[in-house]
């Protein structure tokens, strides 16, 4: 058994996992399924948590608030499940945030970043990923320190509380700088014809348009502005496009698009290489960074329980997860100081191309 996961007990551990796998979100929830197994996976093959194997109890939320609080109730009801993984979207993550504390459960999300609502982050909501507070303030003023923009025009959906957050970060790091950011246009979730807004664009011509849309919407309106020969610079600072697949699904307008990377594929961490090897033998070569969080989120879980010397108790659970110090997996090394975010992290900005992630400028 492996020394880093403990070698005593046996039966199982459980864990739930409440992600979108229909609905808007659903391009993420997949990603984030795929990285949880994956972890399962390597976990499991080395001898489990504590000596007992990983099983994961999967529940799709339809990227609906009201029913990711009902799942949060039904996963918890069952004892034997130490943990939630918790949605990639942040509206849903934060839904279920206070279910989660009413029945005492730990709720970890790999990849929501928005900005935390009223009485959160709880006592039991914790996240891996660099929050949009710090994430998308970086990428804005790195952003406007190489490309010198004299605009930089912005849509979002107004109806998802991931792309909004991004949103009002962005505009007021813009706004900080002197930079130009008049132009702000909506577009629901679902839109499929952003004819109005790209001729709002090509009047207003901006240097750049920041770009927050979920996957799919974010994939039809490049394409959309592309074939109007909208000539602005795309870039988006969440991490929804940080996606190769976004160039095949926008038809190749998002070719170029500039993103926020939060960690190095490349690198020759010995987790980072672990998870890339595992990942291209199960799905090919590596085209996305969610994946990793959700794999990384997994991992950490289970130094939780080593450290706790548990895998039942979730208050134990609990209080391990917020005492982690610079543990160091796939996507980066992460600790905490309680509940809440990780601390730490930093970005680098990248360029979305059909050869990969390209270091940009």
């Amino acid at each position: 058994l492996s020394p880093e996961l403990g070698g005593q007990g046996f039966g199982q551990v459980k864990l739930g996992l409440i992600t979108p796998l229909t609905g808007g979100a659903s391009f993420y929830g997949e990603r984030q399924r795929q990285g949880v197994e994956l972890a399962v996976d390597v976990i499991n093959k080395r001898g489990g948590i504590l000596g007992k194997q990983i099983t994961v109890i999967v529940e799709d939320n339809q990227t609906n608030n009201a029913q990711t609080v009902a799942l949060v109730r039904k996963v918890s009801s069952d004892q034997d499940i130490v943990a939630i993984v918790a949605p990639v979207q942040s509206g849903t993550f934060m839904a279920g945030a206070p279910i989660a504390e009413s029945v005492g459960i730990v709720w970890a999300s790999a990849g929501a970043g928005g900005l935390w609502g009223d009485g959160l982050p709880n006592a039991w909501t914790f996240r891996n990923t660099y929050p949009f507070s710090k994430m998308v303030d970086d990428f804005m003023r790195k952003v406007a320190a190489e490309m010198k923009p004299s605009s930089i025009a912005a849509i979002y959906s107004p109806d998802n509380e991931g792309m909004v957050s991004p949103q009002k970060i962005g505009a007021a790091t813009l706004a900080s700088l002197g930079i130009d950011s008049r132009t702000v246009l909506t577009a629901p979730t679902g839109t499929r014809n952003f004819g109005p807004q790209i001729t709002t664009l090509i009047q207003a011509n901006p240097t750049a348009v920041h770009i927050n849309l979920s996957t799919g919407d974010a994939a039809l309106f490049m394409r959309q502005a592309r074939d109007r020969e909208l000539k602005s610079q795309f870039i988006s600072a969440a991490l929804g496009l940080v996606d190769l697949q976004v160039i095949k699904l926008s038809g190749g307008a998002a070719e170029g698009a500039i993103v926020p990377a939060t960690f190095d594929p490349t690198a020759s961490v010995p987790a980072t290489v672990e998870f890339v090897k595992a990942w291209n033998a199960k799905h090919g070569v590596l085209s996305d960074f969610l994946s990793a969080y959700a794999y990384d989120i997994v991992f950490t879980l289970a130094e939780a329980m080593k450290a706790a010397g548990t895998t039942t108790d979730r208050k134990a659970v609990r209080d391990a997860f917020g005492k982690i110090k610079n543990l160091c997996l796939a996507a980066g090394c992460y600790t905490w100081n309680g509940p809440g975010d990780a601390t730490g992290g930093s970005i680098r900005l990248v360029r979305l191309s059909s050869k990969g992630f390209l270091s940009w400028p």
